[in-house]
C-alpha cells in the first residue's frame, strides 16, 4: 500500500487529496478487494473515487469495496478529497485486504500512512511584545481573524496544548491584543484557528 497526499501541505480553507496505490505483488489474482481510509479527525470530506464508497461521519472512515480482482502485479488507486478544519499535521492511515477466502501472504505491506500539515492560507502577521518581566503582550491584525490563544508546560512529545480563556484576546484600534500575566516556570504560547 503507497497511501500520498497531494500536495503534502495545504492552506487551511483549501482541499487536498488522498491518493492510496494497491499492488497485487502475486502470485495470484486478488478478488473481493477492499480498500480503508481512516481520515484524521479534524478534516472534512469532501468526495471520494471510484464510484462505491461508503462513508463511516461518526469515525470519518471511507471504505471502498466496489474493486475489481486485481491481478498478479496489477495495481488499483481510490482517492478521497478532504478540508482541513484546522492548523494542526493531518494523519491518515489506509489498509487493504482481499475477500476472505484469499491469504495474504505478506499483510505487512497491506498498511499505509501519511502525514499533511496544514498552514496558514497567509502569513500570520504576529508581534511578540514584554513590556515587563511578568507579562507577555501578544498582537496581530484584525484582518487576520480572532484566534484562540493557547498554551502548554512543555514542547516536548507529546504536545498538551490548552486554550486560554481568561483573559481573552481583545479588539483594540484594528488589533487583537492578548495579555498575559507570567509567573514561574516554562509558558509557551501559539495561535489557533477555533475548532469550527
Amino acid at each position: 500500500m503507497d497511501l500520498v497526499s497531494i500536495p503534502n501541505s495545504v492552506a487551511l480553507g483549501d482541499t487536498y487529496t488522498l491518493v492510496a496505490t494497491v499492488t497485487n505483488l502475486g502470485p495470484a489474482s486478488a478478488p473481493g478487494m477492499a480498500v480503508v481510509l481512516y481520515l484524521d479527525p479534524t478534516v472534512n470530506f469532501v468526495s471520494a473515487s471510484p464510484p462505491g464508497w461508503s462513508l463511516d461521519p461518526i469515525n470519518n472512515i471511507v471504505t471502498f469495496t466496489n474493486l475489481p480482482t486485481l491481478g498478479s502485479n496489477q495495481f488499483l488507486t481510490v482517492s478521497a478529497v478532504v478540508k482541513p478544519a484546522i492548523l494542526t499535521e493531518d494523519l491518515t492511515y489506509a489498509t487493504c485486504y482481499p475477500a476472505p477466502s484469499v491469504v495474504d501472504l505478506f499483510k505487512s505491506n497491506a498498511d499505509g500512512s501519511v502525514k499533511t500539515v496544514i498552514v496558514f492560507a497567509s502569513p500570520l502577521l504576529l508581534q511578540a511584545i514584554t513590556p515587563s518581566p511578568n507579562t507577555l503582550l501578544l498582537t496581530w491584525p484584525a484582518s487576520q481573524g480572532l484566534y484562540d490563544v493557547q498554551v502548554a508546560t512543555n514542547l516536548t512529545p507529546p504536545v498538551t496544548w490548552t486554550t486560554v480563556t481568561n483573559p481573552a484576546p481583545v479588539l483594540v484600534g484594528g488589533q487583537y491584543v492578548f495579555t498575559n500575566s507570567i509567573g514561574p516556570g516554562n509558558a509557551f504560547f501559539r495561535l489557533n484557528l477555533p475548532t469550527p
